[in-house]
């Protein structure tokens, strides 16, 4: 298999601006995100650990919710649908915060460098077709800010 490293990306906490399900209220403090619906990936313990990066270093804190998904696209679904707060990247997250639809929770942490990777089959020639999806997928990362 070989790789290509896209660059690093920044990851948010976000929830729904007004939750048709009720209140979520907003932490003041990462331990306070234990306490409340948060969408995660599925884990075998219920628990997922979220490492946030603030002013004062990284701290951790065991996070868990009714809804659980393995992939971004449904967390975001969730989050906007405010079934609890989401840890996404900024750049899923940036247009529904320009609109209204997420709001920013604990915007003074964040995930920094989350790697982006472009996995393939390896091979001494590599086919034109895959050479050029590699090729437009890096451009339309950069282009959306998600890899520098």
């Amino acid at each position: 298999m070989t790789h290509v490293t896209g660059g690093s990306s920044t990851a948010s906490l976000a929830r729904r601006n007004c939750s048709p399900w009720g209140y979520i209220p907003n932490p003041l403090s990462p331990q306070e995100l234990s306490a409340l619906d948060c969408i995660t990936p599925p884990m075998a313990s219920g628990h997922t650990p979220w490492r946030l990066d603030g002013p004062d270093g990284t701290v951790e804190t065991s996070v868990s919710g009714r809804f659980q998904a393995n992939s971004v696209h449904a967390m975001l679904q969730a989050a906007l649908a405010g079934l609890g707060i989401a840890l996404l990247p900024d750049v899923v997250t940036a247009p529904h915060i320009r609109s209204g639809a997420l709001v920013p929770v604990l915007p003074q942490f964040s995930v920094m460098g989350v790697d982006v990777h472009l996995v393939y089959q390896s091979r001494r020639q590599l086919p034109r077709a895959v050479h050029a999806f590699v090729e437009f997928t890096m451009a339309k990362m950069r282009e959306s800010g998600m890899v520098t």
